[in-house]
């Protein structure tokens, strides 16, 4: 039988005093974990860390490959007379399209998303980004509602009818949501001569009943039977619920400093240079669900105990134990340190085993 070991309990703790401060700590080793370290072992008893900087959604980074790809594939189509518009790459060019096709084929109009910056006091950059570890680590380009990407799909498709039918006193286009359900109106006037479509890029993040017609690279967004009276018009009523495509992590890891000798995690990444680094120095991984991010993660031991054992049976006592906290992106796997707003917190309280 195992023995049953002694334990040892320590925390580690910070507090914002000011915006953007990293959530990371450090302390001077404690005494029981200086020497017999190979007959020990510790493992995370609880954490708490305030996560209201990290964006709710980040968009895909768009290329000329992306336009020439996606217009190739309309022109390949039933597509009529094919007007195209944002289809320049811009610093504000993301990787999504909506188009809206007359129902007798002489008309289709795509229109490429143009990203609008929620945070007015993040500056713009100056050239097109092509590096996908700087978009997504870039703040410019994060959002902090998805209610704001909606009303940019929603205006983008009101250019395309406005194109194709001129102006209209109420919105062509209407997108409403309480947060897990998105509604999208459309003027039935209009709706029922056209087909609209969205990027296949775009259906993770608004699911509505779809499939394919007419083009391979966009999913037709198929009719509905549900009108309302809404504003001054009737309108076609299209609804999807949301699911976790839209957050853009999928895990909460903590970084060790050099100075700890601490076995590492082994995780798997296509990463390369200065984030493969972030990644080897990685000790702890939470997986993390819309659910359980925002506005704070929140992590109490449960089965499996996550054990760290370690690589020396001894260091020195002064020897100091820093650590710090990352998000880890979903499609491009990049590391995104986690920050701090003012009187925001990061706490983590570690027990350490001894089978001496």
């Amino acid at each position: 039988m195992k023995p049953i070991p002694r334990t040892n309990k320590f925390q580690m703790k910070n507090v914002a005093n000011e915006n953007g401060v990293n959530a990371e700590a450090k302390c001077t080793v404690p005494p029981f974990l200086t020497d017999g370290l190979l007959n020990k072992r510790m493992y995370c008893s609880s954490l708490y860390c305030n996560n209201t900087m990290l964006p709710c959604f980040i968009p895909n980074m768009c290329s000329e490959q992306y336009f020439e790809e996606n217009i190739h594939g309309l022109q390949l189509g039933n597509s009529g007379f094919l007007v195209a518009e944002h289809d320049e790459l811009t610093v504000d060019s993301i990787g999504y399209f909506v188009v809206v096709q007359k129902r007798d084929f002489t008309q289709t109009y795509i229109s490429f998303l143009q990203h609008v910056e929620q945070d007015p006091f993040v500056t713009k950059p100056f050239f097109v980004t092509k590096d996908k570890n700087q978009w997504y680590s870039n703040k410019y380009y994060w959002y902090y509602n998805f209610t704001h990407f909606l009303k940019i799909v929603e205006q983008t498709y009101n250019s395309c009818f406005a194109h194709l039918f001129g102006p209209s006193t109420d919105p062509y286009v209407y997108f409403t949501t309480d947060g897990s359900i998105c509604t999208m109106y459309v003027k039935q006037d209009v709706s029922d001569q056209v087909y609209m479509y969205q990027s296949e890029s775009l259906y993770p993040l608004l699911p509505f009943n779809s499939s394919y017609f007419n083009f391979a690279n966009c999913q037709h967004i198929n009719d509905t039977e549900i009108t309302t009276g809404f504003l001054n018009s009737t309108y076609d009523v299209f609804q999807c619920k949301f699911t976790d495509a839209i957050c853009p992590f999928s895990e909460f890891l903590v970084e060790c400093s050099d100075d700890m000798p601490l076995q590492f995690q082994q995780l798997t990444t296509s990463q390369t240079g200065e984030q493969i680094v972030l990644f080897n120095k990685m000790f702890l991984s939470f997986e993390l669900t819309t659910n359980n991010l925002y506005p704070f993660f929140t992590y109490g031991a449960s089965s499996p105990v996550p054990y760290v054992d370690f690589t020396v049976d001894n260091i020195p006592k002064n020897r100091n134990f820093a650590i710090k906290c990352y998000a880890r992106q979903k499609s491009e796997d990049v590391l995104i340190p986690i920050t701090l707003k003012k009187n925001e917190r990061f706490n983590i309280n570690f027990t350490v085993e001894d089978y001496n």
